[in-house]
């Protein structure tokens, strides 16, 4: 007798215990939510790491000059913290009235795409204020962090495909 997926997924040792008998027990559920964000720090903090590092590699190509790795760190910290929190406080209400009106899901994407050049001018504002430079050269620092990212993300996409391609890994069901 074949098993039924969702069976197949409880069996599965990730899922807690309590969740197999019924309803969840709150300290399963505080374990996972400590773990999450732990995970969610963790994250953010390899992140940041990176991050600083283009930053500092973005500064010297674009403009010949150095940021130490301590400054670079806190300009992307503060950064991402003053656009996290602007982005929260305004999508926050936009994302409660698209939840009451019923928008279609695309709409919300289409709204949370506007707000990207928000963000990206808050941390390039971030990084010109803290270094001393023009809004135009910090912005010029932030496309350049963001084109490293890019590239490297297209080259480990890359490295992964032609791994499954290259060990029989079919690529469509």
């Amino acid at each position: 007798m074949p098993v039924s997926p969702h069976a197949a997924l409880l069996s599965l040792p990730v899922v807690p215990l309590a969740w197999q008998r019924g309803a969840p027990d709150p300290t399963a559920l505080l374990g996972v939510g400590i773990a999450f964000l732990l995970g969610a720090a963790l994250a953010f903090a390899v992140s940041l790491l990176i991050q600083a590092v283009f930053l500092r590699l973005a500064a010297s190509l674009v403009l010949k000059e150095e940021i130490p790795f301590g400054d670079a760190l806190l300009t992307l910290f503060l950064s991402y913290v003053i656009a996290g929190a602007i982005t929260f406080v305004i999508g926050l209400p936009v994302g409660f009235v698209a939840g009451l009106l019923d928008l279609p899901e695309g709409l919300g994407l289409a709204i949370n795409l506007l707000g990207l050049p928000l963000t990206i001018g808050i941390q390039a504002a971030v990084i010109a204020r803290r270094h001393d430079l023009s809004f135009g050269q910090a912005l010029l620092i932030y496309l350049a962090m963001m084109v490293m990212g890019f590239l490297i993300g297209l080259v480990i996409a890359l490295v992964v495909i032609g791994l499954l391609l290259a060990f029989g890994v079919a690529l469509a069901p």
